[in-house]
């Protein structure tokens, strides 16, 4: 495992997760839907770019050659997971992937997280930075804990064991890192989509998010 940069700038990586089934939206997959002539997995993907992070994976399984395609052109490392694969899985595959590289953490992004913008990533990365890359970022609205989180690289280990449909969840719970909060000005971390009318809602909302 690579040393901390510790006293240089920290590299801090993403991990972008588009392998789930979109059950809840039933023949339809969420992160392909179309928002202002643009599939959400594509939005959220250009948020993490536009941001700080110095490279983006993505973890791709159910119908990974759209997902692929709506991607194209984009500066990005795919990550093959198993079809059917539980968030736990998916988590592990891309830390896998990331461990390799020299960065000190893992921001970790739900691909159907559309309102999240490059301003609210980097709000998290300074704050790691400023932690000495020590601490599990955790952005919040409002008194609630949202996504996405960024890992320190030490909690690499542990995240590649993850298996099935549990996320970080338990981990963030252990007291095993010390986690630092960083509030956030709006709820768009605490926002994602899972049903047809959140992308509804979606598509009427103003400004970057609908681009109504």
């Amino acid at each position: 495992m690579a040393a901390l940069t510790v006293g240089a700038a920290l590299k801090v990586g993403a991990i972008v997760l588009a392998a789930g089934r979109s059950t809840r939206l039933k023949d339809a997959n969420k992160l392909l839907a179309a928002v202002g002539g643009q599939a959400i997995i594509a939005r959220v993907v250009d948020a993490v770019l536009a941001s700080r992070v110095a490279g983006v994976h993505v973890v791709v399984a159910h119908e990974s050659t759209r997902i692929v395609a709506a991607l194209a052109g984009r500066p990005v490392a795919f990550v093959a997971a198993p079809e059917g694969c539980g968030i736990g899985i998916s988590i592990a595959a891309g830390i896998r992937a990331l461990e390799a590289t020299a960065a000190d953490g893992a921001l970790i992004i739900l691909g159907d997280m559309p309102f999240v913008e490059s301003g609210h990533l980097d709000r998290l990365i300074a704050a790691f930075s400023a932690s000495s890359g020590l601490a599990l970022c955790v952005p919040t609205h409002a008194g609630r804990r949202g996504n996405p989180r960024l890992w320190p690289r030490r909690s690499f280990p542990q995240l590649m064991r993850l298996e099935g449909d549990v996320g970080g969840r338990d981990l963030l719970a252990s007291g095993a890192f010390n986690v630092l909060e960083v509030a956030m000005d709006d709820d768009a971390v605490l926002r994602d989509i899972d049903t047809a009318a959140d992308l509804a809602a979606l598509r009427r909302a103003p400004g970057p998010a609908g681009r109504g």
